[in-house]
């Protein structure tokens, strides 16, 4: 998930986690499996910053890590 560009809309193919507390925060901020992501940034500090239908998640490179996702759908023109 890390290395997809600013802008890219994959959809969550799996989340690769045991851990229930991070599978829990995932889900309740809407990264979960057939779900559509949008990444609207990459920081200095191996951070990203995903758009979900429950707004702005803020995620470390390694949580990104396990959320697998599809190839990129092209991303919508905005108006």
């Amino acid at each position: 998930m890390y290395a997809r560009a600013i802008g890219a809309v994959p959809s969550v193919r799996s989340v690769y986690e045991r851990d229930p507390r991070l599978l829990e925060f995932l889900d309740q901020r809407g990264v979960r499996p057939d779900a559509h992501i949008r990444v609207v940034g990459r920081h200095y500090d191996q951070t990203l910053t995903l758009a979900t239908e429950r707004g702005e998640v803020p995620l470390g490179s390694r949580a990104a890590d396990k959320v697998w996702v599809a190839p990129d759908r092209p991303a919508r023109a905005s108006h």
